[in-house]
């Protein structure tokens, strides 16, 4: 539609295309997307794949390198990843669906906190500059607010944690006002499918690499549970120090 076509990069970047074609890949909120053609691009922030897919589809085409190579070269061999297999990495596309693959990558949890660590490090790995500071700061900014969020009433967010505690950047959570104070200022997360987590809390210059073995079939639902009881648990003991 004629609408649909002012979506930017930008817009498939932050989830607001407006663009609500079925994914080739599920575990979106597709399935609550407004009318084909109601949303202007920009204006609403949708949880959606098929934004994620043709992002990835655009990078191949505009920059003419495949994006396991990619990250192959640029990731993982300036950061010595240790389980990294361009070999094994694998698109998924479902075309009675889309056109556009989904392209699903494999990390060890050591390899995904090196991405963590780059990111707390603000791009820089050892005495290099992987990817800009500036870059790093825009992708985890608060694009869409939590109380955007909030204000959508999506019901997978309904009671949950995303509403409770996040915003969105690009294709980072963030911990989003009133919540990034104190362990949580600045903090953010990526998020995978059944229980992948890469969480950055500058605040206490940590990250914490989080992965859930997908054969066991099971998902991680209690991880910010356990995150929240962690840092509550450090703070007093640092707390009992002080006295």
């Amino acid at each position: 539609m004629p609408i649909e076509k002012k979506a930017t990069i930008q817009n498939l970047l932050t989830a607001r295309s407006g663009v609500y074609h079925e994914p080739s890949y599920s575990g979106d909120e597709y399935a609550i997307a407004p009318k084909r053609g109601s949303v202007k691009p920009g204006s609403l922030f949708l949880y959606n794949n098929w934004d994620f897919n043709l992002a990835g589809y655009l990078f191949e085409k505009l920059s003419g390198i495949g994006i396991y190579d990619a990250v192959d070269s640029m990731l993982a061999r300036p950061l010595n990843m240790e389980d990294w297999n361009k070999t094994i990495q694998q698109k998924a596309v479902d075309t009675l669906k889309s056109i556009y693959p989904a392209y699903p990558m494999w990390f060890s949890t050591r390899d995904m906190a090196r991405i963590g660590y780059l990111m707390l490090r603000n791009g820089r790995w050892k005495d290099k500059q992987i990817t800009s500071k500036n870059w790093v700061t825009t992708i985890t900014t608060s694009f869409t607010s939590t109380k955007e969020m909030k204000e959508f009433k999506s019901p997978y967010y309904k009671d949950g944690a995303y509403m409770r505690y996040f915003g969105y950047g690009y294709l980072w959570w963030v911990w989003d006002t009133p919540n990034n104070k104190g362990a949580y200022e600045g903090a953010y997360t990526a998020q995978g499918n059944f229980g992948q987590y890469i969480t950055v809390l500058p605040a206490l210059d940590l990250v914490i690499a989080h992965k859930t073995k997908a054969a066991y079939e099971r998902y991680t639902s209690n991880y910010l549970t356990i995150l929240t009881k962690l840092i509550a648990a450090n703070n007093s003991e640092l707390s009992t120090k002080d006295r």
